[in-house]
């Protein structure tokens, strides 16, 4: 087997209004690439790319490649995904099979939004739950957190999940833990990066060991 060509495609789909006020222009600016290998076979395999990586003289590289013959392992980005995707179907299994187990049977998706004022997050939280959506992942910041998930909690009920992603601005340990505490009698599935890493992720156990808050 052999690829023979490898297609691209730009994909810019235009955000909800609520992602659309914080980021007018993101979606085009940065479009997905997708990618379709095609192979002397028949066999084609599709990847998806990060929001605005480029792909450049990638069918220099790619074309005459048998994927066969490739340690995916030693692959990333999406031109891997296109190998999984292609190695799978030659030899007749789903492409989690060449990694390992399967974890999952299906992959739950929730509801996202930008940083917000505490109003506009409880709106876009009826919304979510309006749809069907169960979990509700967020940008927070420190100073209106808290007034945050409460209104988010009254608009979409007590059983809706909640997600908060501060990116480091909750600052150091301390800051987390108090807010966590404040938080914990709501929903709160997890806090992604409250601080950051540095000097090392003990800080993070710390965390982990006085919160109930994963």
């Amino acid at each position: 087997m052999k690829i023979t060509s490898i297609e691209q495609f730009k994909t810019a789909v235009p955000h909800i209004p609520e992602i659309q006020k914080s980021r007018p222009t993101d979606y085009t600016e940065r479009p997905i690439t997708m990618l379709k290998v095609h192979t002397d076979e028949g066999i084609c395999g599709l990847g998806e790319g990060g929001r605005g990586e480029a792909l450049e003289d990638i069918d220099q590289k790619w074309v005459g490649v048998d994927p066969m013959g490739i340690n995916l392992t030693t692959t990333s980005g999406t031109m891997a995904m296109a190998l999984y995707d292609i190695v799978g179907k030659a030899l007749g299994v789903p492409a989690y099979k060449l990694m390992g187990t399967k974890h999952w049977d299906k992959v739950p998706v929730g509801y996202w939004s930008p940083p917000l004022e505490p109003h506009e997050f409880a709106a876009a939280a009826e919304n979510g739950a309006r749809q069907g959506f169960k979990t509700h992942k967020l940008k927070a910041r420190p100073w209106n957190i808290v007034e945050t998930v409460e209104l988010m909690t009254k608009a979409a009920g007590p059983d809706y999940g909640i997600i908060v992603d501060p990116n480091f601005t909750f600052d150091d340990l301390a800051t987390s833990l108090r807010i966590a505490e404040k938080l914990e009698k709501y929903n709160i599935q997890a806090f992604e990066d409250p601080f950051r890493y540095l000097p090392g992720f003990q800080q993070y156990r710390d965390f982990r060991r006085h919160s109930r808050i994963p």
